[in-house]
């Protein structure tokens, strides 16, 4: 599309600079705010080690991000089409106005406070995907962004993987929650109880979705790179760290979410590439990492049990409860939330009780079989993505939801290439892992910054096309 009408040579490069700070921004938030804890505030408020800081630096650098893409708007910058714009706006604006009727706006804007995911924190993420996908203008500022990206989930991965064996200076400051017992090894050495790994996301899920995303991202490098050097960092050092940590977090969800996305990938790729051959190293490695991780697991009986989901969000209910019928509490107790989430939905159904306003309406309809069970644990998600956007921003919310990932798929699908394949078959598994989970600061930054970036692709890809 032609320029904005009467914008003088000086106003472009003006622009052109803001569109780089942009673009610096977003990689900084795509890198940092997974990475970032506040170790000091695990022995006062577990939570606040994990949340808060991640929203404080998540609200500075969208604020700055904000005057960098309005400032190259104004002065001078490009009117293009951005696929998946129109429908993560709609799901912004009926957010915005579910945020409004809540009764309570301001808990709705910021969230709950152990949670901060409101209305701002999906106003970051729409502010991050529109800035990768407007101004990833050229493959290297795709490669830069996606590298800043897995070099941060690389750090992560690692952390993971020595807190797996017993190397943690962040849990010898002592976490309530996540007991810890001393192992053989040098002073300071711990494993948690229960042998899973979470890094810096705060929780094993949500470790594990994160890295579903990024082993997407780091594949999507791998299918632009040349030298033989750039494969061997992105498939044997990358892509092996993030599949080692990605197991040591024993979670089922994720296993399930890849499982059911895999095959699905598998086709799209022999469907419309013609040949599935790209993808059977990187699985192969993956495979391996897995298995060599598995054989070098100093806890390997306490990963056997928690691999069988005897150590998950549901043993934290108190001991007067008792596990419903079913004898598996994780599964017995998610299925008992999503039974109580219908009439949280029905009580409110067009626009919700809020963003991130679901533990007082629940309250009200929550069972006495779970509520024996959790004792004077709240429950504040209802453990499935869908019902959760449904019980919060409505079925008009739940709609403009849904329409965000048609429109993703359907022009990720239309557009092709390795590297969109990859990028997109995260995305499919990270959102079939969340229907037994919920969105966090952390993984909700990754998903935007990955669609984002999905969308910069597509639009190079068009642009290539006679």
């Amino acid at each position: 599309m032609s320029d904005i009408p009467r914008t003088t040579g000086k106003e472009l490069k003006s622009s052109r600079r803001l569109g780089l700070w942009a673009v610096a921004l977003a990689a900084l938030i795509f890198a940092l705010v997974p990475l970032l804890i506040n170790p000091s505030a695990i022995m006062l408020y577990v939570p606040a080690a994990f949340y808060l800081p991640k929203f404080k630096l998540l609200m500075y650098l969208s604020a700055a991000l904000l005057v960098a893409v309005l400032g190259a708007a104004l002065t001078g910058a490009r009117l293009v089409r951005v696929p998946v714009l129109i429908p993560s706006l709609a799901f912004l604006g009926v957010s915005a106005l579910s945020t409004l009727l809540s009764g309570n706006i301001m808990h709705s804007l910021v969230g709950e406070i152990n949670r901060h995911d409101g209305l701002l924190s999906l106003a970051a993420g729409v502010l991050l995907f529109y800035a990768a996908a407007r101004f990833l203008d050229s493959w290297a500022k795709v490669r830069v962004f996606l590298a800043a990206g897995v070099a941060s989930a690389v750090v992560i991965s690692i952390y993971g993987i020595l807190q797996q064996f017993g190397l943690d200076p962040v849990l010898r400051m002592g976490i309530p929650w996540y007991v810890m017992e001393p192992i053989e090894g040098p002073p300071g050495w711990y494993l948690p109880l229960g042998g899973r790994s979470f890094a810096t996301l705060g929780w094993p899920l949500w470790l594990a979705a994160y890295l579903t995303l990024m082993m997407g991202a780091a594949l999507a490098l791998l299918f632009r790179s040349k030298a033989r050097w750039e494969n061997a960092l992105w498939l044997g050092v990358a892509l092996a760290l993030m599949a080692a940590a990605w197991l040591y977090t024993y979670s089922r969800g994720p296993v399930l979410g890849v499982a059911l996305a895999l095959p699905v990938v598998l086709l799209l790729a022999h469907r419309r590439l013609g040949t599935v051959k790209p993808l059977l190293l990187p699985l192969a490695v993956m495979v391996a990492a897995v298995g060599a991780a598995h054989l070098t697991n100093i806890n390997t009986e306490s990963g056997a049990n928690t691999a069988l989901g005897r150590f998950d969000a549901a043993n934290l209910a108190t001991d007067a409860g008792e596990i419903p019928e079913g004898g598996d509490a994780s599964v017995a107790t998610r299925l008992l939330m999503w039974r109580d989430t219908i009439p949280v939905i029905a009580e409110r159904p067009l626009l919700g009780h809020g963003p991130d306003n679901f533990a007082e309406p629940f309250a009200r309809h929550e069972g006495k079989d779970l509520r024996a069970f959790f004792g004077e644990h709240i429950v504040d998600k209802a453990h499935n993505e869908l019902l959760q956007v449904a019980a919060t921003t409505g079925l008009l919310g739940l709609a403009a939801y849904l329409w965000v990932f048609v429109s993703y798929f359907r022009n990720a699908c239309r557009s092709g290439g390795w590297p969109l394949l990859t990028l997109s078959g995260g995305v499919l598994a990270y959102i079939l892992q969340l229907q037994t989970a919920f969105t966090t600061i952390a993984t909700g930054v990754t998903f935007w910054a990955i669609l984002g970036v999905s969308v910069a692709i597509m639009r190079l890809q068009d642009s290539q096309q006679p």
